[in-house]
């Protein structure tokens, strides 16, 4: 079974594999997206963390084939240069490097004979919720295989968030998914390389950004909060159909989006746990400006401060959201900067829209269904993760544990929903 850059090249024909070699053996610099510098920068200043981990659990039901699966992640590396790329520090700043590192071993466990399989898995997999030795020694992922029966497996995927973020794995799991079942997969080589190369940066807005912000920044953090990545919790929620309904009439109603209701709602939420209407959160953009990008595998969505106010209507969080994305290819490192000594509290909450993998997805022969796997470092004090899909919305919120502590996790969650359902039904 083809596990390693060596094994995989050696199954193929002599013209394939030289040409492999000579495109996963690049050695030229590129520099670092503004989101990724902001990740780097971070895990050098808190080595050790969890926090800039991304995980992925799939759960995978029928006859599994273990060789085919262990090919497919390798090809899964071999076609994705962010996957093979190492971190360094060099005289003009940090840099990546596309390398030919063989891609990770797959850990194969089994607890089958457990007497609770299911448990026994996600203790396994936490496991392998670890930090990496190095950024300078690739692949910065990890792979673990679960058997937890014959034909049902957990499939543990680790990825550092330099190399990753979520709109990559909707590319990642559909590319593992085809090459699994051996059918057809584009390389993200080209929009790697374009879009390292050609990072879309427009500073201008900063300064103009962070005058927006600063006077929301002097209202009081919430209880319990801490500086930098720290011990945390996760509450998951899922929307029933009737405030679903709710959320969708009120979108239609003022031509915003679901997403924008949800972070409205966010906004009403935070005003009642601290108090003041005004609270600045981030929200995270993709990052990628055009079609050929959207294709690109790496750590490119960059995130802006945005004040919610709670005393503003829906039609008006909509317009300052169509604005503030409208800007989104200035860095959050140089809107912080012009906030300087204030830049720590415009960080401290987020917001964020994930597009969920719908359950019971096709994998071959296979049904593969995603299981939550929650961090135990947060970077946050507090960050709604909210998803919509053909069967409902739902999230989690990611919180500091000190602040988890100070409200309680019924009304962390309870505030946000009961302002959802004071919509219109």
């Amino acid at each position: 079974m083809p596990g390693t850059l060596q094994d995989f090249v050696s199954a193929l024909t002599p013209d394939k594999a030289r040409l492999l070699v000579e495109r996963v053996g690049d050695s030229e610099r590129y520099p670092l997206s503004p989101p990724q510098l902001a990740v780097y920068t971070a895990d050098q200043v808190t080595p050790g963390t969890t926090a800039y981990l991304n995980p992925s659990i799939i759960r995978l039901d029928g006859p599994l084939d273990t060789g085919r699966l262990v090919t497919a992640l390798a090809g899964l590396h071999y076609r994705n240069p962010a996957l093979r790329s190492r971190y360094g520090l060099g005289a003009d700043g940090p840099y990546a490097v596309v390398t030919a590192c063989g891609s990770p071993e797959l850990e194969i466990v089994d607890v089958s004979d457990a007497a609770d399989p299911g448990t026994e898995a996600l203790d396994e997999a936490r496991w392998a919720l670890r930090p990496f030795t190095g950024l300078d020694a690739p692949p910065l992922w990890r792979a673990m295989l679960i058997r937890e029966a014959a034909e049902r497996h957990s499939l543990v995927l680790i990825l550092h968030h330099l190399i990753s973020d979520g709109w990559s794995w909707e590319i990642l799991s559909e590319q593992l998914a085809a090459l699994y079942a051996a059918g057809p997969v584009p390389r993200s080589e080209d929009y790697f390389r374009t879009w390292q190369r050609r990072c879309p940066v427009d500073p201008a807005a900063a300064e103009d950004i962070a005058i927006e912000v600063a006077d929301a920044l002097d209202a009081p953090r919430l209880a319990g909060s801490g500086d930098g990545p720290g011990p945390g919790v996760t509450l998951q929620f899922r929307l029933v159909d009737e405030d679903r309904a709710r959320v969708e009439a009120a979108a239609r109603a003022t031509g915003a989006t679901p997403m924008t209701v949800l972070l409205w709602a966010a906004g009403k939420a935070l005003a009642e746990l601290r108090e003041t209407p005004r609270s600045v959160v981030l929200v995270p953009a993709a990052g990628r400006w055009d079609a050929a990008s959207e294709r690109a595998v790496g750590c490119y969505v960059n995130s802006l401060p945005l004040v919610l106010d709670a005393r503003s209507t829906l039609a008006v969080t909509a317009e300052r959201l169509r604005a503030l994305v409208a800007r989104q290819a200035t860095p959050l490192s140089e809107v912080m900067r012009h906030l300087g000594d204030e830049r720590a509290e415009a960080g401290r909450i987020m917001v964020v829209h994930n597009n969920a993998p719908a359950a019971g997805t096709s994998f071959a022969a296979l049904t593969a269904t995603p299981v939550h796997l929650p961090l135990a470092d947060v970077q946050r004090d507090l960050t709604y993760s909210v998803w919509s899909r053909h069967d409902g919305i739902g999230g989690e919120l990611q919180v500091r544990a000190g602040v988890a502590a100070a409200y309680g996790a019924d009304r962390l969650v309870g505030e946000f929903i009961a302002v959802l359902r004071r919509l219109p039904g």
